[in-house]
């Protein structure tokens, strides 16, 4: 089998490094999520762009709490003008969960000591926001237990958690 023409290889795949972006588009999200990236890339429309220069602005858009990923890609268009895609993928789905575990401790020496705590545990997420959680647990049969606790994020590195 013989290779394809170089010409075609490379009409295929083109490395474009710091190009001048033209325009910005913005996909995925909700409308109030797609306008505040389009606020904050918008500043690029005109300038040359390069890798470093895209973490600060995908990091503020990420941190608007509701996306799970900010993905940029430069289009080159068939006019010639390049594009600054920016594409704001929601989360999947509920990551809430119920969970069922068992603990059992045993001792045996001049006498037997067992113990067995069956545990049932519900957290729900993002109630107010990404990031935030409210978890219980209950345990019984050797033993009575209950917990719960809240988990809130306030700003970057700053979480708030009554115990």
């Amino acid at each position: 089998m013989k290779p394809p023409p170089a010409a075609c290889c490379r009409s295929c795949f083109t490395v474009l490094s710091d190009p001048t972006i033209d325009h910005v588009r913005v996909q995925g999200g909700s409308e109030s999520e797609r306008e505040a990236a389009q606020r904050r890339f918008e500043q690029f429309s005109g300038s040359t762009v390069g890798p470093h220069d895209l973490v600060v602005p995908v990091d503020e858009v990420y941190s608007l709490g509701r996306l799970d990923l900010v993905k940029t890609h430069v289009l080159r268009e068939s006019d010639g003008s390049n594009t600054l895609l920016v594409t704001l993928v929601a989360p999947a789905g509920s990551r809430s969960s119920i969970r069922i575990g068992m603990r059992y401790v045993g001792m045996i020496s001049s006498s037997a000591h067992s113990r067995m705590v069956v545990t049932q545990n519900l957290t729900v997420n993002d109630i107010t926001g990404r990031g935030s959680y409210w978890t219980s647990s209950l345990g019984f049969v050797n033993t009575l237990a209950f917990s719960t606790a809240y988990f809130q994020p306030l700003v970057s590195n700053l979480y708030l958690q009554p115990g």
